[in-house]
């Protein structure tokens, strides 16, 4: 998945082990991409590996705060 990561043109920004606070996530993270379509290829990438087959996943996609 790194490797699809930088094809698409996305960057992971934190990775973090969440199993000591969590009884539902062991890790959590925050990847950012250039646009909808470079997420769209990370997540065919993740189809072709069949990822969802191994890991439970949950995606929130959002736009930066800007605070005045």
């Amino acid at each position: 998945m790194d490797e699809a990561l930088e094809k698409a043109g996305g960057k992971s920004l934190m990775m973090c082990g969440t199993n000591w606070s969590s009884d539902q996530w062991s890790f959590a993270g925050m990847e950012e991409f250039p646009s909808i379509e470079a997420v769209q290829n990370y997540m065919a990438a993740a189809d072709e590996l069949n990822l969802l087959r191994y890991v439970e996943a949950t995606s929130v996609l959002g736009t930066k705060f800007k605070s005045k």
